[in-house]
């Protein structure tokens, strides 16, 4: 599809732009202590670091001859092999979810690492395919978009199509007309939509080592805004026209236009 685009577009996929998660965003790896009995199996945060940089904030470096991670070596390691993976998928290494190249989830025996990113306002862990909704972050934490809390964020497969779900509430203190409020809701959820095509646009999935990445590839974005305890903006676009937009220098207008859904529910 990019073929059919204009060559102008995006300061964020051009990647003209500071990264607005820098600093709000931590990443965690997690090992597994299987001494004893699986009922006294220990998850625990093995590596605290920075996902921009790289740097250990902290790790936990206890000695357990029952762990299954021999192959890592010492915390410094893991990330010496982050740093390894980035070389092999894109040349910006401020794309967070390039460090965990290396790193799978649980398998069945609850063997290997996994590795988990968190973000202040989520209650959650994003762990390894949900790392395409690092690109929905993204755009909820740029300088123009507008939220409160974020209510939800996951990734929800239906008839083998995937979408990206954002829900998030804006606070009633900030409604003034219903033209401002969809104005809002529409510079958000373009935010949303551009940073979340950037993101993909970086991940290879044919790559040979694709699939130690599990990440899983979107094909639609869905964004609900709700205010006074109910919804009040929604917009769904398959990720294909998302593209479009986001390659076009992206507004508003044309978001709204090309948008299979756009609703404001407040009018």
């Amino acid at each position: 599809m990019e073929s059919t685009l204009s060559d102008s577009g995006s300061d964020v996929i051009d990647q003209e732009f500071s990264d607005p998660l820098e600093g709000k965003l931590s990443a965690h790896l997690e090992r597994v202590d299987k001494s004893g009995s699986p009922s006294d199996w220990e998850i625990y945060q093995w590596v605290t670091f920075d996902p921009f940089s790289g740097e250990i904030t902290e790790f936990d470096g206890r000695d357990n001859s029952q762990q299954t991670l021999e192959d890592y070596g010492p915390p410094e390691t893991a990330v010496e092999q982050m740093k390894e993976a980035e070389s092999k998928f894109v040349e910006d290494r401020t794309l967070p979810e390039q460090w965990f190249a290396w790193f799978k989830s649980f398998n069945s025996q609850m063997g290997g690492c996994r590795a988990a990113m968190d973000h202040p306002k989520l209650d959650r862990y994003l762990y390894n395919r949900e790392h395409s909704l690092i690109g929905v972050l993204r755009g909820l934490e740029h300088r123009d978009s507008v939220y409160s809390d974020i209510l939800e964020i996951a990734l929800d497969t239906e008839e083998n199509e995937t979408t990206a779900k954002l829900r998030y509430r804006v606070s009633g203190d900030s409604i003034e007309a219903a033209d401002d409020f969809t104005d809002s809701c529409l510079q958000t959820a373009l935010r949303v939509v551009e940073y979340t095509v950037e993101t993909m646009s970086h991940l290879d999935f044919d790559h040979p080592m694709s699939d130690t990445m599990e990440v899983t590839e979107i094909d639609r974005v869905e964004v609900i805004a709700h205010v006074f305890s109910q919804v009040g903006f929604e917009l769904d676009i398959p990720l294909d026209l998302a593209e479009d937009v986001v390659y076009r220098n992206p507004n508003k207008n044309t978001l709204r236009a090309t948008a299979m859904v756009c609703k404001n529910y407040l009018e």
